[in-house]
């Protein structure tokens, strides 16, 4: 038996086989699949890189004419998965033939670079063209909120059923959703901070690797000055493939706070290896790197929604990941070690009226609207030992968070 176990386990066919094997399938269940297997894995991330390479120069060597459809839109649709999404919107843009998964990643793709107009657009045409619904609801309901229209974001949202409504995105949209009527309020919408972190909780309890929830939790932590959490929160998300710019700014900035000048501009170093014109980069790392020597720093602004870098960072085949391209002082752990103790933290008080005091913005407290195109400034409860803080319902983890 054990000589039969392994001769099948040896057959099974490598991540990269199964991408660049012609006659595999590829539809959503499947992609869905490959991005949750290189998300936490970075020798799986580097064998998909090895895939996009060889799928690449495949179609090179043929002429347009004779390329598949199936396997350009497939080689596009990888690009997005390991950030190249230059290369991906090109790719895509060759074989425009009324395929479902085409329109829905060029979509998934505008969202990341901003372009939330496009990204509706090829939302609906997904749609038209046999997508499911509730995903490319979900992703309406992104991109409506990025550009500050969060009611026809929660119209996207009530219109979604089924199954979708118990799925990790649909909670983190919610979330965050709730989160930007809560800052920008609208008549008829009243929100609760307890609605909003209900939402975030339920993400986070489905998947407490999903981006979206993580970075829910690690935001609202720190806004309500749980810094420890934020930080073992968003440490967990810079691990995740590929990097996210807007936690990896988050990250630096909770280090600066810390006066840990050496770790913020590992941060930033990371963000401009894999986005050179990152404008807020650019501007944390030289101030940053003077703190160095002056041992101060002054307030920033932090990102309030994921961002995703239109170019890929290769973390180093390593389930640690514990180097940039640029330093090996740049904190990561492995998943076991990474989790935030989270088990003493309590809930807020569904009798509580109206949300904590706030006191007059400091300079550290402030933070950009990413999802708000009138760049609105958001501000945090106060620093104290009493603040309040948000839970992950049944969190019992046994290890403390990192230390720094």
């Amino acid at each position: 038996m054990e000589i039969i176990k392994s001769s099948l386990s040896a057959a099974e066919p490598s991540l990269k086989d199964r991408v660049v094997n012609p006659g595999a399938t590829f539809g959503p269940s499947n992609i869905k699949q490959l991005s949750q297997e290189i998300s936490r894995d970075p020798v799986k991330f580097s064998e998909l890189q090895e895939a996009v390479a060889e799928l690449s120069a495949k179609q090179a060597e043929q002429s347009p004419e004779e390329r598949s459809p199936s396997e350009t839109v497939k080689l596009g649709v990888c690009e997005y998965l390991v950030g190249d999404y230059d290369a991906a919107v090109q790719t895509l843009a060759e074989k425009n033939d009324g395929d479902a998964l085409n329109p829905f990643y060029r979509a998934k793709i505008a969202l990341r670079l901003g372009r939330n107009e496009d990204a509706i657009a090829c939302f609906n045409k997904a749609e038209k063209a046999g997508y499911p619904k509730g995903d490319c609801a979900l992703g309406r309901a992104e991109a409506y909120r990025a550009l500050g229209k969060s009611i026809e974001s929660v119209n996207e949202l009530d219109s979604i059923s089924g199954e979708t409504e118990q799925t990790v995105e649909y909670f983190y949209q919610r979330g965050a959703t709730t989160a930007d009527l809560i800052t920008n309020p609208d008549d008829g919408y009243t929100k609760t901070p307890e609605e909003m972190i209900n939402w975030y909780e339920r993400a986070y309890e489905t998947d407490r690797n999903n981006p979206g929830a993580l970075f829910g939790m690690a935001l609202e932590n720190e806004r309500r000055g749980n810094d420890d959490e934020a930080l073992a929160l968003y440490q967990r998300l810079v691990c995740l493939n590929p990097t996210y710019v807007g936690a990896l700014i988050n990250l630096g900035l909770l280090y600066e706070d810390r006066e840990n000048y050496e770790e913020a501009v590992n941060c930033y170093k990371r963000v401009l290896d894999t986005d050179p014109t990152n404008v807020k980069a650019q501007m944390y790392i030289k101030d940053a790197e003077a703190s160095l020597n002056r041992g101060r720093s002054t307030g920033r602004q932090r990102y309030t929604s994921v961002r995703i870098p239109k170019k890929n960072f290769s973390p180093p085949r390593t389930s640690a990941i514990r180097a940039s391209t640029r330093s090996n002082g740049f904190w990561t752990t492995p998943v076991s070690a990474s989790e935030p103790d989270l088990s003493t933290m309590r809930r807020i008080s569904v009798s509580t009226p109206t949300p904590p005091k706030r006191a007059p913005i400091p300079s550290w407290a402030t933070r950009f609207s990413a999802s708000r195109s009138t760049n609105s400034i958001l501000r945090s409860a106060p620093k104290s030992a009493s603040a309040v803080k948000i839970s992950a319902p049944s969190a019992s983890w046994s290890a403390p968070p990192p230390k720094i």
